[in-house]
């Protein structure tokens, strides 16, 4: 679990005897916090994920303000697990779910919001607490999930970079100042010199990727190999013996063929696919 940055409890303000802490923050940005989400989260009827709920100020709040959604508060911290308890009970809102437990840093923390009873699809995975004072482990979990449920509905979730300044401004700026020769984004990557090291700027572009190298050589091996060594692969014209020497010398760390052997399972479960509408 990543290191917290702020622990609610632990800033010298009181804790009440259920466990129920007040975070002074919360006091002064709910307000406007929802006068923002309430927008995004207008025709909702269903359910809403808090990631990293901190004191549980905010989910009672706006669970208050919208009955109508189903409100799921998480968090990692047990100080923080018991306050949310707290202010929930002392709400007694239906649409308040009980806390779980998520660690953010966690690449499976979807997953585990699921085996703890969450709910199977969400309107939004509604964050406040966290964003701003993350560990690089917690936000880059956020930013992986928020990446990929934004391509599952075909949308760039890319802030600030797609806000309406931003863009504006952007053309505004002469082409030279976008392309020069084979260098792309020639005016953030000066701009940005003014912040980070040069090595930083300009080095190469690194996704968002799982450790697809790791799991096939150990929880995905025996799933890997009976997709590349199926015969429907064989019948699709592909040589069997090649794709499972493959798998062997990535298992052995002779060569890295991660990106070939998915591309293998793929196939395979595309052909089993295919077959079981036939």
């Amino acid at each position: 679990m990543a290191d917290y940055v702020v622990e609610f409890g632990k800033d010298g303000r009181p804790v009440e005897p259920d466990g129920r802490l007040d975070a002074a923050a919360f006091h002064r940005n709910h307000d406007a916090i929802w006068s923002v989400l309430s927008g995004f989260l207008k025709g909702c009827r269903g359910d809403v994920l808090e990631a990293g709920s901190g004191t549980g100020q905010h989910v009672v709040a706006f669970a208050q303000a919208a009955r109508e959604i189903q409100w799921w508060p998480s968090d990692a911290n047990e100080a923080h697990l018991r306050s949310i308890a707290a202010w929930r009970a002392k709400a007694g809102l239906a649409n308040v779910h009980a806390p779980m437990r998520l660690d953010l840093s966690s690449p499976s923390w979807p997953d585990d919001a699921r085996a703890q009873g969450g709910p199977e699809q969400v309107c939004a995975v509604f964050c406040a607490n966290v964003i701003h004072i993350a560990p690089w482990a917690v936000a880059e979990g956020l930013l992986t999930k928020s990446d990929r449920a934004g391509m599952r509905s075909a949308l760039e979730l890319r802030a600030p970079f797609l806000a309406h300044a931003v863009l504006e401004f952007a053309a505004t700026l002469p082409d030279q100042e976008r392309v020069r020769g084979f260098r792309t984004k020639a005016f953030l990557k000066e701009y940005a010199l003014r912040y980070l090291p040069r090595d930083i700027v300009h080095r190469r572009k690194r996704g968002l990727s799982i450790p697809l190298s790791q799991w096939l050589r150990g929880p995905l091996r025996d799933w890997a190999a009976s997709r590349v060594g199926d015969a429907r692969l064989a019948d699709a014209g592909l040589d069997p013996d090649a794709a499972k020497e493959l798998l062997e010398e990535h298992e052995a760390r002779r060569a890295d063929h991660a990106r070939a052997l998915w591309s293998l399972i793929v196939l395979d479960e595309w052909l089993r696919w295919r077959e079981s509408q036939e």
